[in-house]
């Protein structure tokens, strides 16, 4: 019997203008031949009951028909659509579905769209869990409209709104997220081997070491929280993701510890969705070589624990994913909002995470990220408005990918001088001058023989941030950072709308 991989569905969005992978399983030895947009392609299946063919590039359409055909069988896949196809991976915040997002109504109204789809991989965690459990509300190629959009993730909806609006060309997302990962759960560990990352095969190896296999699993197969099959109905992830007064949140999650003796995380072994490189290999896989434009991304509030290796660890899984691909495919990323205390979690070394991550869109070829300095929770690590994040995403999708001479990028604290009294601070990225809203610069610290400068007035012109105060002293060095703490508001943005993205200069 052929089958193809799950993401092969009728209403599917194909990748434009690339070679298209189309794969599966059947029997050894038959013939099978596939057929899309009058262009055709064959293979026979091999021993180990696989198959893989590759049809040449398509042009955008609507409306096509895949058919896959041996001499005893026919599979039809209808309303299929080729356009632009986006992975989006990472962790909660781009997991956070429409359904919590503040602007859901509102856009509920006036969403349906034939164009806009959403793919959406089962969240499991070991081989062999499809066949466990219910998966069946996941793995849908899901068309824009009332019904669905709850689904969407809330990101990736924004993006691809943003997109299609431009490229007037279906466009398609693929969601591959897990909520509270690690970025090394999403690699394959060979490349932790070869660096600082190798600590996280280190814990999870002394923490494996001595676990009782048979326990675990049955204590594992128990737990129908380890079964997200239903994540619409998830009264749990209701209370956590629509949001609540801190110490009522707090109150609900002691009562769950009290009640359950365990918080909201399984325990650590074999089947654990955040040990090293186990998405990576029974979720991520399953969708290459499936032909994309690139990469959409936002995670790394759990690698908090590690934050001083993070740029190395997120620049070992790009070129991971990448070479899954076998193509330097853009990457698009995140930088953390800002944000202080929820729960367990608190955000002081978010601003270590946040220098790695710059680091990353510095040293890392093809890489862009989206700055969302303006749009953090103090007491909420899943920011409720998510349309910021997805629409720069999509700033720098079209401008980096698609070639718009458009500005996308964030402004950049880049030099400072010290004249006559005056602090003047220069930002790249500011074509046609910055906007300031309000009368000084938020998140904004400047350090001079120790002593904080506080007292200033503030005016902007063209690309400069202009600070005058009789407390600056000629000859002395100054240190000037902006949003380099764990919660900030920054209200200084370049004409695109995006605000100053988090920066330090020394100025001696």
């Amino acid at each position: 019997m052929i089958r193809t991989a799950m993401i092969f569905q009728n209403k599917m969005i194909l990748q434009r203008g690339k070679d298209i992978y189309v794969w599966g399983t059947g029997d050894f030895g038959k013939e099978i031949s596939i057929e899309i947009q009058g262009v055709k392609s064959s293979t026979v299946i091999d021993e180990n009951g696989r198959w893989i063919m590759s049809l040449p590039p398509l042009q955008a359409s609507e409306v096509e028909k895949m058919e896959i055909i041996s001499q005893e069988e026919r599979i039809v896949y209808d309303e299929v659509a080729i356009g632009e196809v986006w992975l989006a991976g990472g962790q909660s915040n781009m997991e956070f579905y429409m359904k919590y997002d503040k602007e859901f109504e509102m856009q509920r109204e006036n969403c349906e769209n034939t164009r806009i789809r959403f793919f959406d991989y089962p969240e499991v965690s070991y081989e062999g869990q499809l066949e466990d459990a219910d998966y069946s509300r996941f793995g849908i190629w899901r068309e824009c409209n009332k019904e669905n959009l709850p689904y969407y993730s809330a990101v990736g909806y924004y993006f691809s709104k943003q997109l299609e609006e431009k490229l007037k060309v279906p466009i398609g997302i693929v969601g591959c997220n897990w909520g509270g990962v690690t970025a090394c759960s999403w690699m394959n560990v060979k490349y932790l081997q070869e660096n600082e990352g190798k600590t996280w095969l280190d814990d999870y190896d002394n923490a494996v070491r001595n676990i009782d296999l048979e326990e675990y699993n049955m204590k594992y197969m128990n737990d129908p929280m380890n079964f997200n099959t239903n994540p619409l109905e998830d009264k749990m992830s209701d209370l956590i993701m629509f949001g609540m007064p801190p110490k009522e949140l707090d109150k609900i999650f002691k009562a769950f510890v009290a009640e359950n003796g365990k918080g909201f995380m399984p325990e650590i072994g074999p089947k654990y969705m955040s040990r090293p490189g186990g998405l990576y290999e029974v979720m991520l896989k399953k969708l290459a070589p499936y032909a994309i434009k690139g990469f959409i991304w936002y995670q790394g509030e759990s690698d908090q624990e590690k934050a001083e290796i993070y740029g190395t660890v997120f620049s070992s899984l790009i070129r991971c994913w990448r070479d899954l691909w076998k193509e330097e495919l853009p990457f698009l990323f995140v930088q953390l909002a800002p944000f202080r205390q929820w729960l367990m979690a608190n955000g002081s070394r978010f601003p270590e995470l946040r220098a790695q991550q710059d680091g990353v869109l510095e040293h890392v070829s093809k890489t862009g990220m989206a700055v969302i300095t303006d749009s953090g929770m103090e007491w909420d690590i899943h920011p409720k408005f998510k349309r910021p994040v997805g629409e720069r995403l999509a700033l720098l999708a079209r401008g980096m990918v698609y070639g718009e001479d458009i500005l996308f990028e964030a402004p950049k604290l880049v030099s400072g001088e010290l004249e006559n009294g005056k602090l003047i601070l220069e930002f790249a990225y500011a074509e046609g001058g910055l906007i300031l809203k309000g009368l000084n610069v938020n998140a904004l610290k400047i350090i001079q023989d120790d002593e904080n400068i506080t007292e200033y007035v503030c005016t902007v012109s063209d690309r400069k941030v202009i600070l005058e105060s009789n407390m600056f002293k000629l000859g002395k060095s100054i240190e000037v950072s902006i949003a380099c703490t764990d919660y900030y508001e920054v209200n200084l943005y370049n004409k695109a709308g995006i605000p100053a993205r988090p920066g330090k200069i020394v100025m001696k």
